[in-house]
This record gives C-alpha cells, sequence and structure tokens, in this order.
C-alpha cells in the first residue's frame, strides 16, 4: 500500500531579516522564557569565556533591553530554565565545561536571580535539557558527556536542589552490561547475546572465532538477561529485564529472534532475573527481583512461552541480585538473594511446587558484592562463597544437613574485594579460592581444606582494577588456570597454573576499552579455549586461544552514532517524547520514545556540514513538531518540516551570519509563531530571525 503525505498552504519561508544584539564575551548559548513574570519571553545567553550567563528583558516588539550578567563557573557552554522549586517563577541551570559543574540560578520572579548553587558531574559534559523524566512532578536535568558518548540525568527534588548524577542512558552507542553465550542458529557455533543501553545485540558466531555483524532488537532497556528454552521447541530463547518488563525474544532457530512483552511484575521496575523448572513440569519458569518493592516474583511458565505471576517474597531493603540452585539436595531449587542494604543474603528453599520456604537471612558482612555456590567441604551439600567489599573479607557458609547454612569462617583479603571465582587449584580433589581486589589491584588464592576452611597461600598482583575472573585450563595441561578483566588498566591478565596451588607469572593482553566481564568457551571449534570481553563505550573483543595458555586478540567491530546534540519532542502524536539527536556525520537520527525511558531504532535524515545546535518546535502552525539545524561551515539554518507521525520532509535551507553556532526557537514579538535566535559567537552576536508565516 502506498502512503502519500500532501500538505495544503502551509508556509515554507518562515522567516526574515535578522536584528543584532551585542552580548558578552563568546556567548554559544541561550534559552528563553518568563523571567519577569510578564507576557513577553525573555533571554537568557551564555558567555562562555566571560563566565557568566546574562539575561535580556523583552520590551514586546521584538526588541531586547541590554543585558543583565550573574556569574557561572568556568567556561559555561549551555543553558536550560525550568521551575525547578516550583514555585512558577523561572530558574537557569548551565552547563560549565572547564569546571564539570552545573550551576543552577533560582528566580525571583522579577528577571533577578540568586546565587548560584553549583553541582559536581563527570567529565566532558557539553550541554543541558531540563524535563521531568520521572513522572514526579519535579524537573530534572539531562545532561550530555561528549567525552564518555553518555546522558546522565539529575533528578529534581522540587525544592530546586537536584541529586547527583547518574549516568542512565546512551542513545545506540554501545555501552555492553550484560552478555551471554549460546548456539542461537543450531549452526553447532557458540552466539553471542549481548545487552546495552540500546537494546540487545545478537552476534552470530562463524566459527572460527570472528562474528557476523550484529542484529539489534529494542528491548528498551537491558539489565540482565537470562537464556533457555521457554516455549519448547527445542530453540533457544532469550528473557531480558527491562525497566518495569521481561522481554521475551523467541528464537526462531536460525539466529532470528521474535520479541513480545510478556509480563510487568507488580508494575516495578525489574533489576535481575533467573530461571529454573520451580515446579517440576518440566516447563522453565523466572524468579525476579524488583527494585522499589526489594521484593522476589516467581513467574510460571506454561511451556508455550507464557507465564503467570504466582507468588511474591517481600525480602529486604535493597536487594540485588537472584540465583537458582538446589542448595539442599533434594532435587527442588531454591532461590539465593543478595541484600546489600542489609549486609545479607536470603536463602528461600524450592517446595518443589513453585512455591518457597519461609526467608532465612544470614549476616554476610558490610558490602557484598560477589556470590558463588560450590561443595568446599566434600559433604555433597552446596556451599557459598561471598565478597564483601566493605569489610574486606569472604564469608563462606556451608551447606547444612536441614536446609540452612551455617557461618564457618570469614577470611580477609585485600582492598575491597571484587569478584571471586573457585577451582581445583592444588589438584587434591577439595575446591580452592581465587578472590580479586579491585583497589589494590591483586588476586588472592584461598587453598580448600577437607572441612569447608581456607588458607591464604599466595597473593598476585595483577593489573588496574580487576572487575570479573573467571578459571579454566586453558592450556590443556589439567591444571587450572585464571583469567581476569582489569577495567582501569583495559587488560587481561591470565595466570597458568602449576598444579600446585601457585601460577606462573602473568600474561597481559591490552584492549583499549574498559573492561566489565569476560567469559571463556571455543568460539572458532578448534578444541582451544578463547575469551571474549566487554567494556566501555562501544567495545566486544574475542582472545582466540592458541591452545597453550597464550591468546590473539582480535575486536568484533560495531557502529554508534557519535552524537553531539539533541532535543525532545512527541514527534509522532502519541503522548510519548522522542529524541532528535545531531550526529557528527552531517546527520540527525530520530529515536521514537517506548514511553519508559528506551528509544526505538532511529531514523536518519541528512542536513548540511557541520550541524552545532537542534531545536524543535512548529515553525509554519500546522500542529506538527518540526526541527530546525545550525549549519556551522555553511553559515546556514535547516529546517525539517514534520509530517507529524515521527517522519520529516528533506530540509530546506537559509542563510545566516558568519560562524552560527547555537540556535534557539521561541515567540519573540507575541504574534503567537514561533521565531528563531542564533548566536554567532566568533562575532560576539545574537540573530533574530521573526516568523512571516500567515
Amino acid at each position: 500500500m502506498r502512503i502519500e503525505y500532501i500538505l495544503v498552504n502551509v508556509c515554507k519561508t518562515p522567516y526574515s531579516t535578522a536584528k543584532i544584539y551585542q552580548t558578552g564575551n563568546s556567548p554559544v548559548w541561550a534559552t528563553s522564557g518568563y523571567f519577569r513574570n510578564s507576557t513577553y519571553r525573555d533571554l537568557a545567553v551564555v558567555n562562555q569565556n566571560g563566565g557568566s550567563v546574562g539575561v535580556y528583558f523583552n520590551y514586546g516588539n521584538g526588541n531586547f533591553q541590554t543585558e543583565y550578567k550573574y556569574p557561572t563557573g568556568r567556561n559555561p557552554v549551555c543553558v536550560t530554565s525550568g521551575y525547578f522549586n516550583n514555585d512558577s517563577k523561572l530558574d537557569l541551570a548551565v552547563i560549565n565545561s572547564k569546571d564539570h559543574s552545573i550551576s543552577v540560578l533560582l528566580g525571583n520572579g522579577d528577571g533577578i536571580f540568586q546565587i548560584q548553587v553549583i553541582y559536581k558531574l563527570r567529565i566532558g559534559v557539553t550541554f543541558i535539557i531540563s524535563g521531568d523524566l520521572n513522572n514526579d512532578q519535579m524537573l530534572d536535568l539531562v545532561v550530555f558527556h561528549i567525552v564518555l558518548y553518555k546522558i546522565g540525568i539529575l533528578f529534581g527534588s522540587g525544592d530546586g536542589a537536584f541529586q547527583n548524577e547518574t549516568l542512565l542512558y546512551e542513545p545506540n552507542i554501545f555501552n555492553p552490561t550484560f552478555a551471554t553465550t549460546g548456539d542461537f542458529n543450531n549452526d553447532n557455533n557458540l552466539d553471542l547475546a549481548v545487552a546495552d543501553s540500546s537494546g540487545m545485540h545478537i552476534l552470530l558466531g562463524n566459527g572460527d572465532g570472528t562474528f557476523q555483524n550484529e542484529t539489534r532488537y529494542e528491548t528498551r532497556r537491558p539489565l540482565c538477561i537470562v537464556s533457555g528454552d521457554f516455549n519448547n521447541d527445542n530453540k533457544l530463547d532469550l528473557a531480558v529485564a527491562v525497566d518495569f518488563y521481561i522481554i521475551m525474544l523467541f528464537g526462531n532457530g536460525n539466529g532470528t529472534f521474535q520479541t513480545e512483552e510478556i509480563y510487568s511484575p507488580n508494575n516495578m521496575p525489574v533489576l535481575y532475573l533467573t530461571s529454573g523448572d520451580f515446579n517440576n513440569d518440566k516447563n522453565l519458569d523466572l524468579a525476579i527481583v524488583t527494585i522499589i518493592e526489594s521484593s522476589v516474583n516467581v513467574l510460571l511458565g506454561n511451556g508455550t512461552g507464557g507465564f503467570e505471576l504466582y507468588a511474591t517474597y517481600n525480602l529486604g531493603k535493597d536487594l540485588q541480585s537472584v540465583i537458582s540452585v538446589d542448595i539442599n539436595n533434594d532435587n527442588m531449587l531454591d532461590l539465593v538473594v543478595m541484600d546489600t542494604g542489609n549486609d545479607m543474603i536470603s536463602l528461600l528453599p524450592g517446595n518443589g511446587n513453585g512455591t518457597f520456604g519461609c526467608q532465612i537471612a544470614y549476616g554476610v558482612g558490610n558490602g557484598p558484592t560477589f556470590m558463588i555456590s560450590g561443595d568446599f567441604n566434600n559433604d555433597n551439600r552446596l556451599d557459598l562463597a561471598i565478597t564483601s567489599s566493605l569489610e574486606n573479607i569472604v564469608n563462606i557458609l556451608l551447606g547444612t544437613e536441614d536446609k540452612t547454612f551455617r557461618t564457618q569462617m570469614n577470611y580477609l583479603t585485600d582492598n575491597f574485594p571484587s569478584s571471586i571465582v573457585s577451582n581445583d587449584f592444588n589438584n587434591d580433589q577439595i575446591l580452592d579460592l581465587a578472590v580479586t581486589t579491585e583497589r589494590k589491584a591483586s588476586v588472592s588464592i584461598f587453598l580448600g581444606n577437607t572441612d569447608g576452611t581456607f588458607q591464604i597461600y599466595k597473593t598476585y598482583q595483577t593489573d588496574g582494577s580487576p572487575t570479573s575472573i573467571i578459571s579454566n585450563d586453558f592450556n590443556g595441561d589439567g591444571n587450572a588456570d585464571i583469567a581476569l578483566c582489569n577495567y582501569l588498566s583495559s587488560s587481561v591478565s591470565v595466570f597458568l597454573g602449576n598444579g600446585n596451588g601457585t601460577f606462573r607469572n602473568r600474561t597481559r593482553y591490552d584492549i583499549d576499552s574498559a573492561l566489565r566481564s569476560l567469559t571463556s568457551g571455543d568460539f572458532n571449534n578448534d578444541n582451544k579455549l578463547d575469551l571474549i570481553v566487554v567494556g566501555s563505550p562501544d567495545d566486544v573483543y574475542i582472545l582466540l586461544g592458541n591452545g597453550n595458555g597464550t591468546f590473539q586478540t582480535q575486536k568484533i567491530n560495531i557502529t554508534h552514532l557519535f552524537p553531539m546534540f539533541l532535543t525532545s519532542g512527541d514527534f509522532n502524536n502519541d503522548n510519548t517524547l522522542d529524541l532528535a539527536v545531531v550526529g557528527d556525520r552531517n546527520d540527525i537520527y530520530i529515536l521514537l520514545g517506548n514511553g519508559d525511558g528506551t528509544f526505538q531504532n532511529w531514523t536518519t535524515y541528512k542536513t548540511a556540514s557541520d550541524p552545532l545546535s537542534i531545536v524543535t518546535d512548529d515553525f509554519n502552525n500546522d500542529t506538527k513538531l518540526d526541527l530546525a539545524i545550525i549549519n556551522a561551515d555553511k553559515y546556514t539554518i535547516s529546517i525539517l518540516f514534520g509530517i507529524g507521525n515521527g517522519m520529516f520532509e528533506s530540509p530546506i535551507t537559509f542563510g545566516t551570519d558568519a560562524f552560527p553556532s547555537f540556535l534557539l526557537a521561541d515567540d519573540f514579538d507575541d504574534d503567537k509563531k514561533v521565531d528563531l535566535a542564533v548566536i554567532h559567537t566568533a562575532s560576539r552576536e545574537i540573530s533574530i530571525f521573526l516568523n512571516q508565516c500567515n
């Protein structure tokens, strides 16, 4: 079916000659608003080299009074306005790029602003917008870090104050947070499923350690993944925790998936999930950790991919994760839940019918961060080892005959233990432990005794800030080896075991990425173990094993947008905010919102050379949002008129003065039509384009 969009009597030449106003030193950004609570919109202009924001009062005919200057931090580059303390008086928030901070200036309603309050940010911040992101009727601040390719959010308290910055969303920039492997296309080659802030990415393995181009599935903001055959068709599926939902990707057996949203447990955000057959009906079930209620929800599967909420267990203060394992050897899966807020873990013994017994809580020290299970005392009962980062200890909880745990001992580690793995490092048929410490950059070996106790044996220095550790036999000599990834030093360290509890000097593999997690497997079917590591901002690396404990490093290439600026608006009239993002390749990316803080795959529109700034408004009075973009190299403005369904017409372009650097849209002459203001940094000028559309 062909659809044509016909626009009748729509103005395409909305602006006339500009009016010029002098500013302070190096104006780079502006916003407008009723700063004096009058009927006319005023201007606030950021003066980058002057370290100030200048306020211009509107006379009501499109002309402005000389600016009033207010000091900010060093090198201010962007400003936004809003009612930050809900007093119906507009306030200002200014980005200071050299200070890595925000200046908040609360307005008095008469055009006068109070002394700035400073909020520190991460590095490389370039712009700011405001909006109520969490529907709490309080304005929040959104900032963009061009160095980190990340977006940060400062949630408003409603009284003019803001919480510390949180990095929440990266618009389609690969920043892996979780990954799993499986044979998704039944070709006997291992494939990858990688979660990042924009969705799920499937990379099919070629069997030689390389992967095909990734296929992306929009899954909002995934936090955790589990794989399994949830609909009993002998094809691997994926269950993904994303915000308030569980998203199912049902496998077709050829590496592709069908996406279905299946559940919103208690309308609570989902933090973590695990799977297992909790009621012994041969169908996979799910156990879900929710954030706000700190509860575990059990969803029973029906074998066709559907689930039903069966039970809810309200446990602790700050639940972080859950694992399913048969702790007490009764052939019924149990749940172990980590509670960071109360410094403990909770065990829910399974009854075999989808329910679990009363919660049993165990103190595990201050700040538990990582947990593994294993039979440490050879009594055929699973035990637990938990790292407590704030107390620098490893807690051992031994499984007992009555289906509970008893605390065995705590073992001191170096500063801030970050991850742990178990294996038999000295070939005595007793499990040992290897614990990484983040701040001391070390790995400590604890040799196990037959009674579940351990002795500290040796500590090895590794590289900066190890974040994840695994153990396997990488050189095929029958001795357990260890491999760990290091966040700060951007490297992988491999220690080959001697079989007596000691290890050879580490081999370091430098990776150009801040590494977060790694796994091992034979990805190229050569019967030699390989490694895969994920890092930020957009990196997945494979280390192909040579079979002798050495590896060859290769990067799996994944493209991203390199976003520069953005604006938001409801471009498809679904009452949900969308994004328009300016990339550094002369592209405009439209990301339609799903309503939960995530976005669909982008649509691309070309603009002229070197786009620097973007705004959205209805420039031709057809009740549909349009876009306007500054093109610095060409000294032009491009306008893309919106169709109303999220799509835009091809841009029209008109000229402006030299070196335009910032664009603002508003009704400056109070004629109910949207005008444009353009900053020219080099000449210290502002150009005003009055809208001439009827």
